[in-house]
């Protein structure tokens, strides 16, 4: 909240029209709910959402602070901005159509903060995944460097998939198991070691896994 007030008075300071916004956050990729906020200032007489708390840098699972530069968080696109923003006034959402409460909470998730190295767009997006007529589930991720390796988790269970890269996206295809969600894990193999980061949470449709049964 520092950041935000800060930024706040650094634009007032400079005559940028700038609003500071109190509200909810979820608080890494896997989800949560907790205070937070950030600001949205106008650019030729457009509103623009960014964070610079997050924008400061990360803290790790140790909660060590690592101040690297996280560009993603500003001038996010108000529907990527609210997969993990939730503001106390609606209005600031800045969508045709502002999400409930509920529906912030159960939205999938993913890694923006680099534009480069993170994802910048899915499809679907901001649906559960469900399954098509053959069986399988088909998720793209929009991306400037994909990584190199992909690890699919879902019900604590690695699934087989198939991978194709074209023209910025990465299509990932998969027969789901049980499991409310699927994981999914990015890195790049160095010598005879694989590191992996979570990059993306996506709800599942369990609905769609199980058989409807037939009338006799």
């Amino acid at each position: 909240m520092g950041y935000s007030l800060l930024y706040k008075k650094m634009a007032d300071a400079v005559g940028l029209e700038c609003v500071f916004i109190p509200g909810n956050s979820k608080g890494s990729v896997f989800g949560g709910w907790e205070s937070h906020a950030w600001n949205a200032v106008k650019i030729n007489d457009k509103w623009e959402l960014l964070d610079v708390t997050w924008g400061a840098g990360y803290s790790d699972e140790n909660e060590k602070f690592h101040q690297v530069f996280q560009p993603g968080f500003f001038f996010t696109l108000p529907r990527i901005f609210a997969l993990n923003h939730f503001p106390e006034d609606e209005k600031w959402q800045l969508l045709d159509q502002p999400i409930g409460k509920n529906e912030f909470k159960k939205q999938s998730a993913f890694s923006y903060a680099d534009p480069v190295m993170g994802i910048a767009d899915t499809e679907p997006f901001g649906i559960p995944l469900t399954k098509g007529m053959d069986g399988k589930v088909e998720l793209r991720l929009k991306m400037q460097q994909p990584p190199t390796v992909i690890k699919l988790i879902m019900g604590n269970r690695d699934l087989k998939f198939e991978r194709i890269d074209n023209d910025g996206w990465l299509t990932l295809r998969f027969v789901p198991t049980n499991g409310r969600e699927l994981q999914i894990w990015g890195g790049e193999r160095n010598r005879n070691r694989v590191t992996t980061t979570l990059i993306g949470v996506f709800r599942w449709n369990e609905t769609s896994n199980k058989k409807i049964p037939q009338r006799h």
